[in-house]
């Protein structure tokens, strides 16, 4: 009945009349005896057709008589589905027919397809699977191309069409029904296609369209109709030959132009449709990418390395990001589009391009993304002849930088100038003709200079997301083992245009054999914690980035006091980089470690923590318990578990969709790829230990309810039965990175203006108001009130900004927090926050 209604709605008569058979007697004859034989022969295996009498006879008959019978066949087989036969051997035997034929380029007329489409169109029960809809399709597909498709074909396409919903459960249905839908739109002019499905991207390209003239469209319909033959996974070689051909006949300006136009509309919200009412201005929905012309999509963003668009790679690899970020209760926008934008990357030939590719992967979140991405990286370096951690250092661009960290262009009586001043952002400003300099754009350029002054904005954008890749990229060395002969250190890292603003601000460790020297990049020159220049470094030296672990408690604190004393912001925690070693509990349990054991953490921002961090983990709920997250360090061929279970003993807390809101935290183990059973953790390189010790201490820093201030009085913790553990997390003895926080402060504070209210007392920095006094946490950055110790809710958003405040590092969020409300409270009676006030005067 749904069915039927669905056919009225779409003009379509709810039934369809028998379709009228014209079949050669003798055809009849053999196709019958075709399923007497297969039914007759013993066992559950179905003989292949050549082996059976009336097969062999029915694959040498002559190629229109061949047609007869797949008619035939197809005839059987919906009777077969009327008399509900179940009989497997007479459904198998047909479908091998139908197969088998329809393989065969046979001599088709309309009519003949038009009754196959009828005869499928009428089987409404579950033997549809039965059809083999890939080969059926292949043929209609194969006719149309060559010659159209007839109204009397579209209308029985479009009655067999209702019986393949894209809304199927069953994937095999709904990949039918999509190409059914894509036969139906594939008319012989680009005219006839419907752009108007809502989506920001499908406008841009029929405006585009309509900008060009008649024999402009000629050549991108032809183009067109072949993106939207893009319904396989991944280009074959045809494919591409085929797209390269048509190409050459569409001009390279209205290519760059429409193409570009496309991509940077993908995943702008759509306008919404109901019912057949039209757009509604008023909902606009940031949702996935419709299937409508999804796989032209796919083809176009293909095609963009033919096209000679290597200028777009930037675009595509923002269209990668659009693609793979999650959209809450729906996830990734689209995967299908995402995997096309990095199938198309991978087949630029410069390198520039293919460092998209490396921005990606230190940007991946989910893993699947990330697996697809090493592929695509592997396949891209064997082409080149290089290995993948080559590939990802040559391929770094360099944007046109004039020198390291900035770039700077002539534009009209005013020079732009481009720096990239740290690892999360850069500034654009322009030089007067007087050489005075001002941050926004000159009035006298605004007019005649918009499309250069785009430019530049788009690739501070595009500088900023590779810096920060970048900056990513080199924090993940210390678990790669990765080393460089000094020559291709030179030109991968120090003096690379983009990379090189990140690798002077590290320290680099230098050797020739056991001889070992750290050095950083000063003045022009490599020095060490002394100052003074490095010596002795030749074409034999070998580098690896410098880990404090490596050198002696007596030399890190060097290296911090240099870092300081030249205002040096790493970009990241380098010099005061906490190091984790081994301890006694750990040489006891022998081949686990509970340093990080009986904490409860908030699953979700776990969840997402660890992707940031290149950890797997998926999501525990009521229906499964068993989520550990892990990290593959490849390097060394181990693997790192932390083990979790649902935090409530039974009356665990959850979301709707009953996941667990709240974890709580056991052991971490290490496992060796070669052997069975976890490590002894004295057999694990220090280097390794320390790193992922760190990864796990910021777990818990970040994620663990003690930074939550609605479990200190009665909130959630209390139902919970963890109220205890949220205070002593709140305020307990420090783990690492706290005692790091400490040893950070007691050189930053006496540079502070508000030095003289400020003290260090154990695990707490102590400010004076002129109210009250407050111990801020080193650890979670929770704030007591003295005398009484009294908590004081101060929620992070609301305190001031630190960002003229020199740190010697980028990244500690919780540092500049602690410092902020240090700030905030040393001055107190200033305080307009009235629920601050309030508890301070309470």
């Amino acid at each position: 009945m749904a069915f039927d209604w669905l056919a009225g709605k779409l003009g379509l008569s709810g039934r369809s009349e028998p379709p009228s058979l014209r079949v050669d007697p003798e055809i009849s004859r053999l196709v019958g005896g075709l399923i007497r034989e297969s039914s007759a022969h013993p066992g559950y295996i179905v003989p292949k057709l050549a082996e059976l009498p009336s097969g062999a006879r029915l694959l040498k008959l002559p190629r229109r008589q061949q047609v007869q019978a797949v008619l035939e066949a197809a005839r059987l087989m919906l009777a077969t589905s009327k008399r509900r036969d179940s009989n497997y051997k007479r459904v198998s035997s047909l479908r091998d027919l139908l197969v088998a034929l329809l393989r065969r380029k046979l001599p088709f007329q309309s009519s003949d397809l038009v009754q196959l489409a009828r005869t499928i169109g009428q089987d409404s029960r579950a033997y549809l699977w039965c059809w083999p809809m890939g080969s059926v399709l292949r043929g209609i597909e194969n006719f149309v191309e060559v010659e159209g498709m007839s109204p009397e074909l579209r209308k029985a396409l479009s009655r067999m069409a209702v019986r393949f919903s894209t809304e199927d459960a069953w994937a095999e249905n709904r990949k039918t029904g999509k190409r059914i839908a894509v036969l139906l739109q594939s008319p012989r002019q680009e005219d006839d296609i419907d752009w108007n499905t809502g989506e920001v991207w499908t406008a841009s390209l029929r405006d585009g369209l309509a900008s060009l003239t008649e024999r402009q469209r000629r050549s991108w319909n032809a183009f067109l109709l072949h993106c939207r033959t893009a319904t396989s996974s991944k280009p074959s070689k045809k494919w591409l030959e085929n797209a390269r051909g048509i190409l050459e006949e569409v001009d390279n300006a209205s290519f760059e132009k429409i193409v570009e136009s496309v991509l940077k509309s993908i995943g702008k919200p759509r306008k919404s449709r109901f019912l057949g009412l039209g757009e509604s201005p008023y909902a606009t929905h940031p949702t996935q990418i419709l299937d409508t012309h999804s796989d032209l999509l796919r083809g176009l963003i293909w095609c963009v390395p033919l096209g000679g668009g290597s200028g777009m790679a930037a675009t595509i690899g923002d269209v990668a990001e659009v693609c793979f970020k999650k959209i809450p209760g729906v996830g990734p926008r689209s995967t299908k589009i995402g995997n096309a934008c990095m199938t198309a990357l991978s087949h630029f030939t410069d390198l520039d391009s293919l460092g998209q590719l490396s921005r990606l992967k230190a940007k991946a979140r989910y893993p699947s993304m990330k697996k697809q991405l090493e592929k695509v990286l592997e396949r891209a370096a064997n082409r080149l002849g290089i290995s993948v951690m080559d590939l990802e250092e040559l391929g770094v661009p360099d944007f046109g930088f004039t020198r390291v960290g900035a770039l700077h262009r002539k534009i009209g009586d005013y020079e732009a100038r481009l720096e990239a001043c740290s690892a999360r952002k850069s500034a654009l400003v322009w030089a007067r003709p007087d050489g005075k300099i001002q941050k926004s754009v000159p009035a006298a350029l605004k007019t005649d200079f918009k499309k250069e002054i785009a430019e530049l904005r788009r690739l501070r954008s595009a500088v900023d997301k590779m810096v920060t890749a970048q900056r990513s990229r080199l924090e993940q060395l210390y678990l790669q083992d990765r080393s460089w002969g000094f020559a291709d250190f030179r030109k991968r890292y120090l003096d690379h245009p983009l990379v090189g603003l990140l690798a002077r601000r590290l320290i680099w460790q230098f050797g020739q054999g056991d001889g070992q020297t750290a050095g950083i990049w000063l003045e022009d020159r490599l020095v060490g914690a002394n100052g003074q220049a490095l010596e002795g470094i030749d074409a034999a030296t070998r580098v690896c980035l410098w880990h404090p672990i490596s050198s002696s408690v007596h030399e890190v604190v060097r290296w911090r006091r240099f870092i300081e004393r030249h205002q040096i912001v790493q970009p990241f925690k380098q010099a005061h980089r906490e190091v984790y070693f081994l301890t006694d509990a750990e040489r006891d349990t022998a081949n686990y470690s509970n340093r990080f054991a009986a904490h409860i953490l908030r699953q979700h921002q776990l969840s997402a923590l660890c992707r940031e961090r290149g950890w797997r983990y998926g999501l525990q709920g009521m229906w499964d318990s068993a989520n550990i997250p892990f990290l593959d360090v490849t390097a060394h061929r181990m693997r790192v578990e932390y083990w979790l279970e649902p935090a409530g003993g039974g009356q665990e807390e959850t979301t709707e969709m009953a996941v667990f809101l709240y974890l709580a935290t056991d052991q971490v183990r290490f496992y060796s790829l070669h052997e069975d059973g976890p490590m002894a953790l004295e057999d694990v390189p220090p280097l390794v230990l320390s790193e992922v010790m760190r990864d796990v201490d910021l777990f818990v820093a970040v994620c663990s309810v003690g930074n939550d201030p609605t479990w200190a009085d009665g909130g959630p913790g209390a139902a919970a039965g963890h109220a205890d553990y949220w205070y002593d997390f709140s305020f307990g003895e420090l783990v690492e990175s706290g005692r790091n926080r400490r040893q950070i402060l007691e050189s930053l504070l006496p540079r502070l203006k508000i030095a003289d209210r400020c003290r260090l007392e154990d695990r707490f920095l102590v400010v004076r108001g002129e109210i009250r006094s407050y111990k801020i946490h080193l650890g979670s950055g929770n704030v007591l009130m003295t005398p009484n110790d009294q908590y004081l809710c101060v929620v992070p958003g609301r305190v001031r900004e630190t960002e003229n405040l020199y740190l010697p590092f980028e990244g500690d969020t919780r540092l500049a927090v602690i410092l902020s409300k240090a700030f905030l409270l040393a001055d107190d009676k200033r305080i307009k926050d009235g629920s601050i006030q309030s508890q301070i005067r309470s």
